[in-house]
Order: structure tokens, then sequence, then C-alpha cells
């Protein structure tokens, strides 16, 4: 159990305190995501936005790629473009990003989220894609990042951990 001890000390929201109600718990993270997707508009490149959406609409094949807390959100856009019919795959591990990613052909895209950017194995995986032909779309936080460097599209996002 030791090796666990400093799990204590973790916290996920600097702002929220153990002294804090249900209310006030449910309320500041409401605002913290709330905070976030303000901050992100105001970042957003409307014309980054718009090559990644025409490419997505014309890809035959989509793959999006993620690993730990990007993962989520890899599966939740495979959830979204498989509603509206698109052939999309979602892979989290690293074996099978890897071997999925490297079907895709020129007019397919590969979606890679990363919010350091700096992931190794999607930074790996984004290098070794790129001679390809997909068009390759990042979702980062960071447009100075291995992964945005390598990408073909950039969508930054202003989600800070709190």
């Amino acid at each position: 159990m030791d090796a666990y001890n400093h799990l204590d000390s973790v916290k996920l929201y600097d702002n929220i305190s153990e002294d804090d109600d249900y209310e006030t718990v449910v309320k500041k993270v409401f605002q913290s995501c709330i905070r976030d997707l303000e901050d992100t508009l105001n970042i957003l490149e409307i014309n980054e936005y718009k090559r990644a959406v025409e490419a997505i609409m014309k890809a035959e094949r989509i793959v999006l790629c993620g690993t730990g807390d990007a993962a989520n959100v890899a599966r939740f856009g495979f959830q979204k473009f498989i509603r509206i019919g698109k052939n999309v795959h979602v892979a989290e591990d690293t074996d099978l990003q890897l071997i999925t990613a490297s079907h895709l052909k020129e007019g397919d895209v590969l979606i890679v989220i990363s919010h350091s950017g700096r992931t190794k194995s999607i930074v790996e995986l984004v290098k070794y894609i790129k001679n390809k032909g997909p068009t390759i779309i990042c979702i980062t936080n960071f447009p100075l990042s291995p992964l945005a460097k390598n990408s073909d599209i950039i969508l930054l996002t202003a989600a800070f951990a709190e």
C-alpha cells in the first residue's frame, strides 16, 4: 500500500478543497469546463477548423488515436463519427495504433490527440505515417510541440489542468 500513499496528495482541480460541499464542487467543475471551452473558442483558428472539417468529410477512412486521457477523447470522436456513417476506427494501444494507421492512404485522415503534443508513441506514430499520404490532424494545447510540427492541421485547445 505504501506505493499508493502519494495518491492522497493528488488533486484534480486546484480550486476544489476538501471542505467544499457537493454543490460547490459541481459548480467549480462546471465553471472550469465552461472556461476551457470559452478559452478554446478564443484561440480557435477558423481556417484550420475549416480545413479539418473538409478533410474529414472527404475522407474515405478516419483513424483516431490517443493514450491516457486523450484516449477518452478519441473514443468520444469515434462515437460521433460512426453515428454519421463515417468509416472510422479508434485505437488506444500503441501497436494497434500503428497497425490501424498504416492502412491509411492519401485522402484518409489520422486524428491524433495529445494535450502536451509530446506523447512519445503518438509523435512517433505521426512521424511514421506522415509520408504515407493521409491528412494528419492533431488536437493539442501546444502549437510548437513535436506533434504539431509534424501534423498537417493543428486544432488548438485551451484546456488546462486545474
